[in-house]
C-alpha cells in the first residue's frame, strides 16, 4: 500500500536508527570511562558485588596507612634501643677500666653518668608523634607507651609495648642502672655456707620466699620515692613445688579475675621478712604473665602519680621446682635437690630481669633492676627454711668491685635484649602484614576488574561497525522519506 500517513519504510529505519543510537552510547560510555558497569542501572547484582569489593578496598587502605605509622614507630624506638646497646658496651668497657690501677674512680663514675644520661636521652628521644615504646611513662610529650595496630578491616589488631606496670622501659633506670658505680654493690646469698642442713619448703603458704626490693620502694605499700620511669618494687620469688599450686598461683589467679588484690582473700605465702604476704593490702590487679619453665610472673601496682603511671609496684613469681617438695632435706653439702632449686630460681630471677648467678658451692650472687642491697632496705633474702631443729633464714651480704657492677649492666644488656626481641618480632610482624594487606587490596582490584571493566579493543571494534551502521540507517531514513515524494507523479 502507497499512503503518505503511514510510512513503514521511515518507521522501520527509525527504529533501527533509534537502537543504533543506543547502543552506540552505552559504547561510548564504556570507552570513556572504561568500565562496562558504571552503574547499577547496567547490572544491579554485579554492582552491588563491586561495591562491596570497593568498600573492602578502602578499608585496606587505612589498614596499610595504620601499618605503616606503625612500622614507623618501632622503627623510631629500635633505632633508639640499637643506640643504647652501644651506651651499655661502653658502661662495661668504663667500669673494667675503672679497676686499673692508678685511675680516678670519680673521674670515672662521671664518664659512667654520662653514659647513662645517654642512655635516658635515647630512650626519651624515642617518641614519634606521642607514642614512645620504651620510655616507660607517659608526660613530658609522650601520650602512650603502646601502641596498637589493626591488622585487618574486621577489627582485630595487636599491641607493640604496653602500658602501666607492663610498659617497656629502656631507660638507665628502667635497665637497673640507677646509682652505678665502678664500686657498684650486688647481694650475695651463702646459701652454700648452710646446705647441708638446709631444707626448703616448697607448698602454698609454708613455701620458702626470696624477697628483694629497690630503695626507692618504701616501708610499706603505698609509701614511696619512686618516679615513673623509676618505680619503687618489691620482688618476692614463691617456691613452688609445681604439683601443688593451691596456695600460690590458684590466689593469685583469683585476684587477676577480680581485678583488685582483696580478691585473693588472707595469707597467700610469707615474704622474706618471714611475716605474712597477703593480697589485701591495697594496690589494683594486674595480670599473669607466663614465664619459662613453668613460672609465672603477676604484677600489681600500688602506687601512681597523677598521670596514671606507677610509681610503686609489687612483683610475685611462682617460681617452680619440679615437684621437689620434701626432696631438699639433706645430710650432705651441694646434694642434686639443692642444686636443681637453686638453678631454678636463678633462672626465675634471670627472666624477669636480674642478672643471678651460682657458683658450684650453690652461692648465689644477685644484681640488677635497681637492687638495693644494704640491710636496711632490703630484708632477710630467703625466709621460711629449715635449718638443723628450727626455722631459720638465709642471709644476703654485700658483693662489691668490678664483678657486681659489670653483673649489674648484664642484667641490663639482658632486659634490653629482651626489648629489642619485642621489638624485632612487631617488626616482623608489621612488615608481614603490610605484604599480606598490600597482596589482598591488589587481588580485590583484579576482581572488581575484571567484573567492571571494558574490553577496549572490543569496545573499539564496537563503536566504529555501530558508527558506519548509525550512518546507514540515517541514510536508510532519509531514502524512505523520500518515498511519499514520488506519489505525486501519479497526479500530475
Amino acid at each position: 500500500m502507497f499512503s503518505i500517513n503511514t510510512n513503514l519504510g521511515a518507521m522501520a529505519a527509525l527504529q533501527s536508527l533509534q537502537a543504533t543510537n543506543t547502543a552506540l552510547t552505552q559504547t561510548q560510555n564504556e570507552v570513556s570511562t572504561g568500565q562496562k558497569i558504571s552503574s547499577a542501572a547496567d547490572n544491579p547484582a554485579v554492582y552491588a558485588i563491586t561495591q562491596s569489593m570497593d568498600a573492602n578496598i578502602s578499608g585496606l587502605s587505612a589498614v596499610q596507612d595504620g601499618l605503616s605509622f606503625g612500622a614507623q614507630v618501632v622503627s623510631t624506638a629500635s633505632t633508639s634501643v640499637s643506640s643504647i646497646s652501644s651506651a651499655l658496651q661502653t658502661l662495661t668497657q668504663n667500669i673494667t677500666q675503672g679497676q686499673q690501677q692508678g685511675l680516678s674512680s670519680d673521674q670515672m663514675n662521671q664518664g659512667i653518668n654520662g653514659v647513662l644520661q645517654q642512655i635516658d636521652t635515647f630512650a626519651n628521644s624515642a617518641t614519634f608523634n606521642g607514642v614512645n615504646l620504651i620510655a616507660g611513662s607517659t608526660g613530658n610529650g609522650v601520650s602512650s607507651t603502646s601502641l596498637t595496630v589493626l591488622s585487618d578491616t574486621q577489627g582485630h589488631s595487636f599491641t607493640v609495648g604496653g602500658n602501666g606496670t607492663q610498659a617497656l622501659n629502656a631507660t638507665s633506670a628502667g635497665l637497673g642502672l640507677s646509682g652505678l658505680s665502678v664500686s657498684q654493690t650486688a647481694l650475695q646469698l651463702s646459701i652454700g655456707a648452710n646446705d647441708n642442713t638446709l631444707a626448703f619448703a616448697t607448698n602454698g603458704a609454708s613455701s620458702s620466699t626470696v624477697t628483694l626490693q629497690t630503695g626507692n620502694f618504701g616501708t610499706a605499700l603505698g609509701t614511696t620515692t619512686g618516679t615513673a620511669q623509676n618505680p619503687g618494687q618489691k620482688w618476692i620469688f614463691v617456691l613452688n613445688d609445681g604439683t601443688t599450686n593451691t596456695g600460690i598461683d590458684a590466689a593469685l589467679n583469683t585476684a587477676v579475675a577480680s581485678g583488685t588484690i582483696a580478691g585473693a582473700a588472707g595469707s597467700v605465702f610469707t615474704d622474706g621478712a618471714g611475716g605474712a604476704e597477703t593480697l589485701t593490702a591495697g594496690g589494683t590487679g594486674g595480670a599473669i604473665t607466663s614465664l619459662s619453665n613453668g613460672n609465672a610472673l603477676y604484677t600489681y601496682t600500688t602506687a601512681q602519680d597523677a598521670q596514671g603511671n606507677t610509681t610503686q609496684q609489687v612483683n610475685v613469681v611462682s617460681v617452680n621446682v619440679k615437684g621437689l617438695l620434701g626432696a631438699a632435706s639433706t645430710t650432705g653439702a651441694n646434694d642434686a635437690a639443692h642444686t636443681s632449686i637453686v638453678n631454678d630460681l636463678v633462672a626465675a630471677m634471670n627472666s624477669v630481669g636480674f642478672n643471678a648467678a651460682v657458683d658450684a658451692n650453690n652461692n648465689m650472687t644477685v644484681a640488677g633492676n635497681n637492687l638495693d642491697t644494704t640491710a636496711a632496705n632490703n630484708t632477710t633474702a630467703i625466709a621460711n627454711v629449715t635449718i638443723t631443729a628450727g626455722t631459720g633464714s638465709v642471709a644476703g651480704s654485700q658483693l662489691s668491685g668490678a664483678q657486681a657492677a659489670i653483673a649489674t649492666v648484664n642484667g641490663a644488656i639482658a632486659k634490653l635484649g629482651t626489648m629489642s626481641s619485642d621489638l624485632g618480632t612487631a617488626t616482623n610482624q608489621i612488615t608481614g602484614m603490610q605484604s599480606f594487606t598490600s597482596s589482598l587490596s591488589d587481588a580485590l582490584t583484579a576482581g572488581v576488574g575484571a567484573l567492571t571493566d571494558a574490553n577496549l579493543a572490543t569496545e573499539s571494534a564496537k563503536l566504529t561497525s555501530l558508527q558506519t551502521k548509525q550512518q546507514l540507517a540515517i541514510q536508510a531514513l532519509s531514502i524512505a522519506n523520500q518515498q511519499p515524494q514520488s506519489l505525486l507523479s501519479l497526479f500530475k
